[in-house]
């Protein structure tokens, strides 16, 4: 069986306790292993697929955490490496009474930004029939050229290319440049997963159909 393989950020969500209130008016907090990609790899080997995971997690207790929940729910965590550079990143969330989130990133910069495209090699990529990658760490630093690698490697390979926009504009400079890294990286992949509000700031288009075309 070929695998998975997901590309991206790690990190800690803080989940309110209560719903319905601003981040500030938040008390109580619960601590859950996160990072879209990272979910995805977890949802894969839930499911009896083979997953691996690449990033990058801080010589911490939440690093040491996240490692623990990957390898728990049969995640390959072998391209999961740890530095002393920096702290693994934290995002504290809010939920309206709708379910709507907020959240406040504590990541500037975090360990997943200096995953250095040294670290990927080509024997990653010998069996994976997919590669699945975000946008979060797209940002200007190491991590986006590891990212360029790997997409690289994998579609050498004959990998099917993944890509989540998943757009979070408090963790970029400006909203142009979220933009820009999301649309550079629209061309490298053979399916893209929009949620309806991202549509028109991924694309361009106003419609569905019309980002579809």
């Amino acid at each position: 069986m070929k695998k998975v393989v997901a590309i991206g950020e790690l990190l800690i969500d803080f989940v309110p306790q209560q719903r319905g209130c601003a981040l500030d008016e938040v008390v109580q907090f619960e601590r859950v292993a996160g990072g879209a990609p990272a979910n995805v790899a977890t949802a894969v080997a839930r499911l009896g697929g083979r997953a691996q995971m690449i990033s990058q997690v801080g010589e911490d207790a939440f690093g040491t955490h996240i490692l623990k929940t990957l390898h728990a729910n049969g995640v390959n965590i072998s391209t999961v490496f740890r530095t002393g550079r920096a702290n693994t990143a934290l995002a504290f969330v809010s939920l309206d009474k709708n379910g709507n989130r907020e959240f406040s990133f504590y990541r500037n910069p975090s360990a997943d930004l200096f995953l250095d495209e040294a670290q990927i090699t080509p024997d990653i990529f010998a069996d994976c029939a997919v590669l699945h990658f975000c946008s979060v760490d797209l940002v200007d630093a190491p991590v986006k050229q590891a990212h360029r690698k790997a997409i690289r490697l994998a579609k050498d390979a004959g990998a099917f290319l993944s890509f989540d926009p998943n757009v979070r504009l408090p963790l970029w400079g400006s909203p142009e440049s979220c933009q820009a890294a999301i649309r550079e990286f629209l061309p490298c992949a053979d399916l893209v997963k929009l949620s309806d509000d991202e549509v028109e700031f991924c694309t361009g288009c106003k419609t569905e159909r019309e980002a579809a075309e």
